[in-house]
């Protein structure tokens, strides 16, 4: 008990707003569509459709594909919502357009063979798709802190040529529709920076059973047959192809909640990911599998591959027997407790590609019925899940944006729980911090600057020290070539011009290699600065002098010559790569860090698949030692939190 009082009276310093007016319109503005929905299909006869819909919907154009802002996207901490029971149909969620459907009226197959014929489902289906969620509910998620969403949809609904052989199968008028509108979702989105993951939550044959996956008939049958197991490569390969190049799009998901052997399903993953990773561009496309619900194995099995695979674990406290009788306190304790010693295990397994894909506030009513104070307990247990997600992972997403009784639903509805049982905003740094911030913020944020080189080297600065010139302006080549945005200080040459000027640099020319920084100092320095400036072997390039404030990039292309700079260090390659490693690591970090936090007060999610990627992109170019992958991880480590603790003194 002392221990619950204890993370009461903590949780009870955090403050929740009431809805606010943009929530509330939206919240009367579903209430009307659930209204229009009952009346469209209650009289004489309901299952006659009295109102036609025909609304056809524009093929929508991506942006041009930015490698910089998709680097953002995907690997950026997710603060996230499900967009569940739009493009595959839920009857406990959206029970309305279930009321004509087929056979146990159960599945999104028995909606496509109710109604009366395959015209009036449509009808149907699409009035469903186009009002359930509208471009205005993304606009109101980007306000309130949400960055990403993640977009069950079905085979069914990507293209008729992927329904021959299915039980879908005949079908194709009934969801001739859906593909551009999905993808008018994602465009949506990315209108309001909001990224997208797409989940095959449908795989032909059923993954699960489950009407979730599209039918109703419990059966399993994608595993054991190979005309389901291809068809959907196909779809994931097509998928791929179409959406690999898409700015805002976070990743695909294989299938959703699989029930098979692990061994047997890994070996299934395993070729998919292989099928999707053939596709030009999808080289370093993140790609989701679902765990099965054995979180540490699948850890394991992202730990075990080199390429942006993310596991997937879902996480309710409803569906057992244990948890229907535990009471709302002693879930909310478990939460803190070994869920999430647990989740913290195994996402340092994983590299951190780890994400909750779906959890809520459900709790049974046996849960709360011992409490004193229900509402404020569901507010504590819910209220856990969040912060312990987003400190353990790298992304959560809430199940679900919204249902028909949204109005009554705080357990499964979002919309619903916003400012009550969850916070009123998200950030990926805290509640507490703002969801957005203005130009002035941004630029301040971009203008952060790295500390000064000794402070990075450490204990090896002293080393360095009478090779660097201590004390000097730093002189640069303005000819140097450098890569834009690559973490080292600079996004472009004008902030790296702006840079050097800050820290007294002097820009120098092949002509005027010295101007006047000789001048600054004495003539037996600057009789030694000449020196070490001298070009071995008439190379036309001159070298930087460089003090404590020097560009981390320049600092590492000097290690790297093989000029007269090989006296440095007493000329030892052990030290000059480890002084190589500990800056670049630091620089990298920094830099990262800056570059996510000025779009939007974005954090980086997936540090460790980063660094992974970027490590083998060094060494592959000799620009990185084996031997000093673990100080280059460190340092990148330390530079990212030296970053993100100035950005968050910034708000405080």
């Amino acid at each position: 008990m002392l221990l619950r009082s204890l993370l009461l009276s903590t949780l009870a310093g955090l403050s929740f707003a009431v809805p606010t007016p943009r929530q509330q319109e939206l919240v009367d503005k579903h209430l009307q569509d659930k209204l229009t929905r009952q009346t469209h299909i209650e009289g004489r006869d309901e299952c006659t459709i009295y109102e036609p819909y025909w609304v056809g919907v524009e093929w929508p154009e991506f942006d041009e594909f930015d490698p910089s802002l998709a680097e953002i996207f995907r690997y950026r901490q997710q603060q996230s919502v499900n967009l569940g029971s739009w493009f595959v149909a839920e009857k406990w969620m959206v029970p309305s357009i279930f009321k004509c459907a087929a056979g146990l009226q159960a599945s999104e197959l028995d909606i496509a063979r109710g109604w009366n014929g395959m015209q009036n489902a449509r009808q149907v289906l699409e009035r469903h798709w186009d009002t359930f969620i509208t471009e205005d509910d993304f606009r109101w998620l980007s306000e309130i802190g949400i960055n990403t969403v993640r977009i069950p949809i079905g085979y069914w609904g990507v293209g008729n040529q992927f329904l021959w052989g299915t039980d879908f199968d005949g079908l194709g008028e009934v969801y001739g529709g859906q593909w551009s509108r999905i993808r008018r979702a994602i465009h949506w989105a990315s209108l309001y920076n909001i990224g997208v993951l797409l989940d095959l939550h449908g795989a032909p044959g059923s993954a699960n059973g489950q009407h979730i996956s599209g039918t109703s008939d419990t059966r399993v049958g994608l595993f054991a047959d190979e005309f389901n197991l291809q068809r959907t490569e196909d779809v994931l390969v097509y998928l791929t192809e179409q959406l690999a190049y898409v700015n805002n799009m976070v990743g695909i998901q294989l299938i959703n909640e699989p029930q098979y052997g692990t061994e047997w399903l890994e070996a299934i993953y395993d070729r998919w990911l292989g099928a999707m990773r053939a596709v030009p561009g999808a080289e370093d496309f993140p790609l989701y599998i679902h765990d099965a619900f054995d979180l540490g194995r699948y850890a394991g099995y992202v730990a075990g591959r080199s390429d942006f695979v993310v596991e997937d674990h879902h996480s309710y406290f409803v569906y057992t027997d244990e948890d229907a009788h535990t009471p709302a306190w002693l879930h909310g304790q478990h939460v803190n407790g070994p869920v999430r010693m647990g989740l913290e295990k195994e996402s340092a397994v994983a590299r951190r590609n780890l994400v909750i894909g779906e959890w809520s506030c459900a709790l049974t009513a046996e849960s709360l019925a011992g409490e004193d104070d229900p509402a404020n307990s569901r507010w504590w247990f819910c209220s856990s899940q969040e912060a312990v997600y987003r400190n353990v992972s790298a992304g959560y997403y809430f199940w679900s944006y919204k249902t028909e009784d949204c109005d009554q639903n705080p357990n499964w509805c979002f919309l619903r729980s916003v400012g009550d049982a969850l916070p009123a905003t998200f950030s990926a740094f805290g509640p507490d911090n703002p969801p957005h911030i203005n130009a002035q913020e941004t630029d301040e944020i971009k203008q952060l600057e790295l500390p000064d080189i000794d402070t990075i080297l450490g204990d090896l600065a002293g080393t360095f020290s009478s090779w660097f010139g201590l004390g000097a302006a730093p002189v640069y080549r303005r000819d140097r070539p450098h890569e834009h945005g690559n973490g080292y200080g600079h996004d472009d040459d004008d902030h790296f011009d702006a840079w050097y000027k800050h820290n007294g640099g002097i820009w120098q020319t092949e002509e005027t290699q010295f101007e006047d920084f000789n001048q600054t100092k004495s003539a037996e320095e600057a009789d030694s600065d000449s020196a070490r400036l001298a070009i071995n072997n008439g190379a036309s390039q001159a070298k930087p002098m460089l003090n404590n404030m020097i560009d981390p990039a320049t600092f590492i292309e000097t290690l790297q010559s093989t000029s007269s700079y090989g006296a440095a260090a007493n000329n030892d390659p052990a030290i000059m790569s480890e002084a190589s490693a500990r800056v670049r690591g630091y620089s990298d970090g920094f830099g990262l860090a800056r570059k996510f936090a000025a779009f939007n007060l974005s954090k980086v999610g997936f540090t460790g698949q980063w660094i992974s990627s970027n490590v083998r992109r060094l060494i592959e170019n000799n620009e990185l030692l084996n031997e000093n992958i673990q100080t280059y991880s460190d340092h990148f480590g330390r530079g990212l939190q030296d970053a993100e603790a100035e950005v968050l003194s910034m708000f405080f």
